[in-house]
C-alpha cells in the first residue's frame, strides 16, 4: 500500500502533463445524431427574407423580354420597368411576387404572372466560430434555428466543445447605459438541455449577422501511474 500511494504521489506531483492512454469521458456523439436529427437544412427558400446586397430574377411570363436581374440596393429597393421602385427588403420571394403581380393587374396586365427568384445570397450571413468541424461565414437562404446553423458548420468537435453555446444576436436591441452607450446581450444556451433533455424552446431562431461561438472546454485531469490497475489520465 505504501509502495503504491508513492507512485500515485509521484504521478501527480512530478508528471502533470503525461498522458497515458488518457481515459476522458466525452459527451455522447450522439448529440451530433440529434443535430442531424433537429436540423432543417431541406427547407425551401420559401421563407427566407431578402435583403440589401442579394441578386433577384424577376419574370412576367406572357411579357416578351420581361426578365430582369437586379441587385437590392442599399435602400431595400429594386427599380423595374412598368411599375418602377418596389421595395424587396424584408419581404420573402412570394411576398414580392404578390406585391408585384398586384401592381401590374392595377396597371394595364391582367391576371400577371410574376416569378421571383433569388440568384445570389449577400444578405445574411452568420458566423460559426469555436469548437465546431467547419467553423466559418455561411450564408442563410431560409430560416435557421440554432442547430441548423451548427449543423451547417458539420457539427460539434466533442471531444472540444463545451456544454453550451454562444449567440450574438445583431438584431437586439441595445440596452442604454448612464452613458448612453448600447449594450449587446451575449445569450448562453445550455446544449445539455437542447440535445439531451429535448427543451426545444432552447433551438432558438438565428437571425443575419448573429455570431454562433462554441468555446472548448478546458480540461483537469489527474494523473495515476505506478502499480495500479489501470494507469492513465482521467478527468475531472
Amino acid at each position: 500500500m505504501i509502495k503504491r500511494t508513492f507512485f500515485l504521489l509521484i504521478g501527480i506531483l512530478f508528471f502533470p502533463s503525461v498522458s497515458w492512454g488518457q481515459q476522458t469521458v466525452d459527451k455522447p456523439d450522439k448529440w451530433n445524431e440529434k443535430i442531424q436529427q433537429l436540423s432543417f437544412l431541406n427547407r425551401t427558400e420559401s421563407d427566407y427574407r431578402m435583403g440589401t446586397g442579394d441578386l433577384v430574377e424577376v419574370s412576367l411570363f406572357d411579357v416578351e423580354n420581361y426578365n430582369y436581374k437586379l441587385r437590392i440596393n442599399s435602400r431595400g429597393e429594386v427599380a423595374l420597368p412598368l411599375v418602377g421602385k418596389v421595395v424587396a427588403a424584408d419581404l420573402t420571394p412570394f411576398e414580392l411576387e404578390q406585391n408585384l403581380k398586384t401592381r401590374f393587374e392595377n396597371g394595364f396586365i391582367k391576371n400577371a404572372q410574376v416569378s421571383v427568384f433569388v440568384k445570389e445570397y449577400r444578405s445574411q450571413p452568420v458566423f460559426v466560430l469555436g469548437a465546431v468541424k467547419q467553423p466559418g461565414q455561411y450564408q442563410m437562404i431560409h430560416q435557421l434555428n440554432l442547430v441548423d446553423v451548427i449543423a451547417m458548420a458539420g457539427g460539434l468537435i466533442m471531444e472540444k466543445a463545451s456544454d453550451y453555446a454562444l449567440v450574438q444576436q445583431r438584431n437586439l436591441r441595445p440596452t442604454n447605459n448612464a452613458n448612453g452607450a448600447g449594450k449587446q446581450e451575449v445569450l448562453n444556451i445550455d446544449l445539455v438541455a437542447l440535445l439531451e433533455d429535448g427543451n426545444l424552446d432552447l433551438n432558438i431562431p438565428i437571425q443575419g449577422g448573429d455570431v454562433i461561438h462554441i468555446p472548448e472546454r478546458k480540461l483537469d485531469f489527474f494523473y495515476v501511474v505506478g502499480e495500479v490497475t489501470t494507469p492513465g489520465a482521467f478527468e475531472i
